[in-house]
């Protein structure tokens, strides 16, 4: 027997959801980078840029023996009005106050231990041996992922250049915007981790999802922005529209024309109206 498939495309309200904030700053086009730093890793490559000058509290150390056992550290922090922008690929950029960058003494970051990135919001000065003091994270949910029409925030991100992985600790919120007759979507999250090989976002914990008059729940959410899908998987997965629910072990979100495909264990409530 082959799987059930229902299609919901119906009329109701949905749960008001936290977007995130604006990013602090985006670079225009034309502007060069004060300094940056290249990750390089296979075919991957992360570029930390700096847009802040020193004179206005910019700061960029790069590569400094004996701040930390081991490794060679890193410093590049953008106060207001400025931030730190990581370019990934041509189509990503994490932005945030500081970045610092660790890799590992005596090695290139291509061995048993790799380079990794920690980006936050907070404050940092540099002492006389060019390492970060005073560091200050403030908490708040003010690291951005930046990718086509989505931005996420959360409060800390951890880039490990071994495994491609950049994790988001939350309180993540995300706001992918209104184009044509795609609906504006809003998303909830304790955390979101994304994969720079493949560009999926994965957002897991007490997921919730905002879409016009839907609102879905699940335990897990993998976007693919550049296809416009979300798979969300949960113990159920739901999705709710009005007087409609549907449940499944996994909903398929076309969010550009927000309709939900139901596989696996379908159940739920749908309120008709028949001739």
């Amino acid at each position: 027997m082959l799987p059930l498939l229902l299609v919901l495309a119906v009329a109701g309200a949905a749960d008001s959801l936290e977007p995130p904030a604006e990013p602090p700053f985006r670079p225009p086009a034309d502007e060069d980078a004060l300094g940056s730093f290249q990750l390089k890793h296979d075919a991957r490559s992360l570029v930390v840029s700096q847009y802040a000058p020193q004179a206005e509290g910019g700061q960029f150390r790069t590569n400094v023996p004996g701040c930390e056992e081991e490794v060679r550290l890193s410093t590049v922090y953008g106060p207001e009005p400025y931030a730190v922008v990581t370019r990934v690929g041509e189509d990503t950029e994490i932005i945030s106050r500081v970045v610092l960058a660790r890799r590992p003494a005596g090695g290139d970051g291509d061995g048993p231990a790799h380079d990794t990135l920690t980006m936050f919001d907070g404050s940092l000065t540099v002492d006389d041996s060019y390492c970060p003091a005073d560091v200050e994270e403030s908490g708040q949910a003010l690291v951005f992922i930046v990718q086509g029409r989505t931005v996420a925030s959360g409060t800390r991100l951890v880039y490990d250049n071994g495994t491609g992985l950049a994790e988001l600790d939350g309180p993540v919120r995300l706001l992918r915007t209104a184009e044509g007759d795609s609906p504006e979507i809003t998303a909830n999250a304790a955390s979101l981790t994304f994969d720079v090989e493949t560009d999926l976002s994965t957002l897991s914990g007490d997921v919730a999802v905002s879409s016009g008059e839907r609102t879905s729940h699940a335990d897990v959410l993998v976007l693919d922005e550049a296809a416009g899908l979300a798979q969300l998987t949960g113990d159920p997965a739901r999705s709710v529209e009005g007087n409609n629910t549907i449940r499944g072990s996994e909903l398929l979100y076309y969010l550009d024309a927000d309709e939900v495909v139901v596989t696996g264990g379908v159940g739920g409530t749908l309120d008709l109206e028949l001739p």
